[in-house]
């Protein structure tokens, strides 16, 4: 499924997933697992990673200006 990509070795990458249900058993920390390791599997580093949660009535969590800025922090 990954040949197609070429290498990142030797690049830095951030990983996040949003989701809609703030429960942590529905599966947004498994799916930063797997893109650790597809990342760390094409030769790159994983220097960040968040859950963004967007919540129905309210729209996106009030910590998302603080995950997009770790996010963000080690490319800058």
């Amino acid at each position: 499924m990954w040949e197609g990509i070429p290498s990142l070795k030797g690049k830095k990458s951030a990983v996040f997933v949003t989701k809609e249900l703030s429960w942590k058993w529905l599966g947004g920390g498994v799916a930063i697992s797997k893109m650790r390791k597809l990342v760390v599997d094409k030769g790159g580093k994983v220097v960040s990673s968040g859950i963004i949660v967007w919540k129905k009535k309210t729209g996106a969590s009030s910590e998302m200006p603080l995950i997009i800025k770790g996010l963000a922090d080690p490319f800058v």
